[in-house]
């Protein structure tokens, strides 16, 4: 069973959702092809298009500029198979409001890739065009998508919501939304899922995973005591970055609230004081009414006379002082 390694006690497994960790799960080449190839497969069992994949091998991460003022682009993971459709794998920590904007330049730019030849080459003529895949593991909600587990996107007809060629694929995983327990992961995904979600508590990996090679790799290489010690320092330093960040988060929102009460409050005080202001000036335009009124009784003018003067009707004059 998944058991939390307590507060003492050192984590078995690194935490996928740090740079280091990630890059030791699916990015170490000679070692991640099984569990990327394993992974990818479960994810993609449904779309025989980009499932079933028997060969997998990594691409350099580093897409360089090709015209001057050109961004860089570093990929967490670039791999292709061996029908050459390309995937990327990339890990989101934190939201970030242009997410699904950069997921698709980071296709876009893999797509264009393509057709950049050498010198000497023949001239590419949009063929062939091999397909890529994006797909992205997310640690909160992605702004602008639903709030489910997977997310499919790829080009499709608007009317009658069919596919239209195979180009690209965008897939979006909210691992917010999954909540199942070891005993409810029926398929090999849920299964993947859990495992990387709880990753740094886990002391064991809670499934049978001797017959399935991906996972049985999985589990050999994001262990912790199986790093060199220049891998674990690498990784102890994204883990301390991750908890630097998630601490000054909390920090800012903690200030955030604290600076939003004490506005609301001064607000809320200095509001109170103007209306305190003007129903202090209401009643004593009421009060004043009274006074004039009683004074001109004294006097022995009409009611009437009185009423027109104060604003104050016959009937209330006449209860409020007992007359007749």
């Amino acid at each position: 069973m998944a058991r939390s390694t307590g507060i003492n006690s050192y984590p078995v497994y690194v935490d996928p959702f740090t740079d280091e960790g990630f890059k030791i799960i699916f990015g170490t080449e000679g070692k991640s092809e099984e569990i990327l190839r394993g992974f990818l497969n479960e994810l993609m069992k449904d779309n025989p298009a980009f499932g079933n994949i028997k060969k997998i091998s990594f691409r350099p991460s580093v897409r360089n500029r090709q015209h001057k003022g050109e961004k860089t682009i570093i990929y967490d993971v670039l791999c292709e198979t061996e029908t050459h459709n390309r995937y990327i794998v990339e890990m989101q920590q934190e939201k970030n409001s242009n997410f699904l904007n950069r997921t698709m330049y980071y296709i876009a730019r893999a797509i264009v890739d393509q057709g950049v030849t050498k010198k000497g080459e023949p001239e590419w003529k949009y063929e062939p065009l091999y397909p890529v895949v994006g797909v992205f593991l997310c640690d909160f909600h992605v702004p602008g998508l639903k709030k489910k587990l997977v997310t499919r996107c790829g080009n499709m007809d608007l009317d009658d919501k069919t596919c239209v060629g195979n180009h690209y694929r965008e897939y979006y995983i909210q691992m917010p939304e999954f909540n199942k327990k070891p005993e409810e992961c029926v398929t090999k995904l849920d299964q993947w899922i859990y495992i990387l979600k709880h990753m740094p508590t886990l002391e064991i990996i809670p499934f049978d995973i001797k017959n399935d090679k991906a996972l049985s790799q999985l589990d050999e290489v994001s262990r912790i005591a199986a790093l060199t010690e220049t891998r674990k320092r690498k990784y102890e330093a994204a883990l301390r970055e991750k908890r630097d960040r998630l601490a000054a988060l909390d920090t800012a929102i903690a200030d955030g609230r604290a600076e939003g009460f004490k506005k609301g409050r001064a607000e809320g005080i200095a509001e109170g004081r103007v209306e305190g202001r003007a129903e202090g000036r209401a009643e004593g335009r009421a009060e004043g009414k009274w006074e004039m009124a009683a004074g001109l009784i004294e006097m022995n003018v009409d009611l009437d006379t009185i009423s027109k003067a104060s604003g104050i009707p016959v009937p209330d004059l006449k209860s409020r002082f007992n007359l007749n």
